[in-house]
């Protein structure tokens, strides 16, 4: 499998949350939290120490608001694929979070605007009772073989450059459809809407012109995968396509829209004003550097409870 394609099947992660009401379903992806400590002081290249592993969504994948109350869901289960590896098939693992657990291991931003959060994932994962995960060694199980880091995001990179109207796919779960057989997500392509680098309407987010679905809110924003870049006027090729981390997707952008209708009571006609939301075919992601920030300055559930 092309490189793109492998780190795509084995790190984007289907959601479901169970609530009182029902199931509710998201995407999310899994990011390695890598110190600049850990890039110093290990001499051998191409070797980090991995200090953190985490699953990153849309923080409204896993709250429920209402007025003076949040909520967590009764649970959620992670869906990921593990490839072939060490001669063990490659299978969609199903893992169970219980709603006490994933308290414990939830944090969110401490900027109330800023819509990701994430579960710590390591050693979570192993720790958890899933029959998929029998034959499988413990050191494999809860260590995912692709995740996004640091070295994905714009601001370390060197080469690709990321403006308004620069193309992205966005890869996920829309209304959970993904390809059964062969255990692959959707890409969905696009182009970014709104200036790049900018907090659109001074919030820490962009807009992408792409049509989206609901279950699609989680889904890595990524730049268009290259290995051609012009550099200083001179052309730079790599032997595999290379991409960033933009974003996180957040969900469809709606904005107020007035209706005029005509309503007939009692043999009379009268006119009146409907407020309603309509779509512009735009969706919203979360600048992906917010990803760093809440990973080295959390919260917790009960913290965000109390702000």
């Amino acid at each position: 499998m092309p490189p793109i394609q492998e780190h795509i099947n084995s790190s984007i992660v289907l959601l479901n949350t169970v609530w009182p009401q029902g199931e509710k379903g998201g995407t999310g992806f899994f990011y390695r939290h890598i110190s600049d400590e850990s890039l110093k002081t290990i001499s051998e290249p191409g070797w980090v120490t991995i200090e953190g592993q985490y699953l990153v969504t849309a923080k409204h994948c896993f709250l429920s608001e209402t007025p003076g109350t949040l909520l967590l869901p009764d649970k959620v289960v992670l869906r990921y694929v593990f490839p072939q590896q060490n001669g063990i098939p490659a299978k969609q693992l199903e893992v169970p979070i219980e709603r006490k657990l994933l308290e414990q291991h939830l944090i969110f931003s401490r900027d109330p605007s800023v819509d990701i959060a994430a579960i710590r994932v390591t050693n979570l994962i192993a720790s958890v009772e899933a029959p998929e995960l029998a034959g499988f060694p413990l050191n494999l199980s809860f260590v995912p073989t692709h995740a996004f880091t640091r070295n994905n995001l714009p601001k370390h990179s060197k080469l690709i450059e990321v403006e308004a109207t620069s193309r992205i796919v966005i890869i996920g779960y829309p209304e959970g459809y993904h390809d059964e057989h062969n255990l692959f997500p959707l890409s969905k392509s696009g182009s970014i809407a709104s200036g790049w680098g900018m907090r659109f309407n001074d919030e820490p987010c962009f807009k992408v012109d792409v049509q989206l679905f609901p279950v699609s809110s989680g889904s890595p924003v990524i730049s268009e995968p290259t290995n051609i870049v012009v550099k200083d006027g001179k052309i730079m090729t790599n032997t595999q396509k290379d991409f960033l981390l933009l974003g996180v997707y957040l969900g469809e952008w709606q904005v107020p829209s007035k209706e005029e209708c005509t309503l007939v009571q009692d043999g009379i006609e009268k006119k009146v004003e409907l407020n309603r939301r309509r779509s512009l075919g735009i969706g919203t992601a979360c600048y992906a550097d917010e990803i760093e920030k809440m990973i080295l300055d959390p919260i917790s559930f009960e913290e965000l409870k109390a702000l």
